[in-house]
């Protein structure tokens, strides 16, 4: 298991899918997927059917997929509640499947579908203990299963098959750059600059050695992430390894022109109490102290995105 950040874990079941897939027969392994997908709608990725909303969710920044949007919830609701005829047609086909069709289902497709099986119990667990609904991802890597996480919000799940060229292009091309994972920040806006791109298919056309030209030390990175392809391993690691505190102020009523900096100075206190209480919190649970002290402050418009950060060492002691 390794903790992403506060609301984000990756979480390897490579052991236990197979465990469960060699100790199963056929029709045992169908019944335990069946049963666990039963109050739980799974969308596969690439084949759902493309609806407006769908498109547009789509289509979302990371930033709007962190802020959340209404677009998410109404394709979610949408696909639950039956439209998406095209990943019900996936599910049936595995379930009806008889030995004359049984090569239609390959074997990786059948390991993602008991991952997808295992991730509904697992969010079934957490609702059931603590009353929270959770959104997943699964796949063959961490890059896909994060990208899947973020397609059906809220409480969805979606899994996508690494092994289709012709689901991963339908599915990762129309997507920006800025969703892919480690793509999101500064070094995002300079590939999309350097390599006047946009989006993902984009950049899956650009050749490795004009990627090696601009990028020598990431060139096999962006050529790989471009494919979904990442080798990365989920590593053991149980609490966060940075800890943020933050404020948005959306529009221009958030920050009156007359009280802007009465207002700073309040939120920059607050915020750096607050900051101070994690920290302190994190040394006694964890048995560690910060290193590096970043202050950051993004701003948005319709036109253009700016963003500044200072970074110095952290001193021993924050009060």
């Amino acid at each position: 298991v390794e903790k992403a950040s506060i609301d984000e874990i990756y979480v390897d079941v490579t052991s236990a899918v197979y465990s469960i897939y060699n100790a199963l027969s056929h029709e045992k392994l169908l019944a335990f997927i069946r049963q666990s997908l039963a109050q739980n709608v799974t969308t596969v990725g690439g084949v759902e059917t493309a609806t407006s909303v769908s498109m547009a969710t789509n289509a979302l920044t990371k930033n709007e997929i962190r802020r959340g949007s209404s677009l998410q919830v109404l394709d979610s609701s949408s696909s639950a509640s039956g439209t998406d005829v095209g990943s019900k047609a996936w599910w049936l086909t595995l379930f009806e499947s008889d030995d004359d069709n049984d090569e239609e289902f390959s074997e990786v497709e059948v390991l993602l579908a008991c991952g997808a099986a295992l991730a509904c119990d697992a969010r079934a667990s957490v609702f059931n203990l603590l009353g929270f609904t959770l959104s997943a991802g699964i796949s063959c890597n961490k890059t896909l299963a994060k990208l899947a996480s973020g397609l059906k919000k809220p409480n969805r799940q979606t899994l996508i098959n690494p092994h289709d060229a012709d689901i991963l292009a339908k599915l990762f091309h129309p997507l920006r750059l800025d969703r892919m994972r480690g793509l999101g920040g500064k070094w995002g806006d300079e590939v999309c600059d350097t390599l006047q791109i946009s989006t993902v298919g984009e950049l899956a056309k650009v050749p490795l050695f004009t990627l090696r030209q601009h990028f020598p030390e990431q060139a096999d990175f962006l050529y790989s992430i471009a494919r979904g392809e990442c080798t990365e391993e989920v590593s053991n690691r149980l609490v966060n390894k940075s800890i943020v505190c933050g404020k948005t102020f959306r529009g221009a009523n958030a920050m009156p022109a007359l009280d802007t900096m009465g207002r700073l100075s309040k939120w920059n206190h607050e915020l750096c109490g607050e900051l101070m209480e994690r920290l302190e919190c994190d040394e006694e649970q964890n048995s560690r102290f910060a290193k590096l002290l970043t202050v950051s402050v993004r701003l948005d418009n319709s036109n253009e995105t700016r963003s500044v950060s200072r970074s110095s060492k952290c001193p021993r002691k924050l009060s």
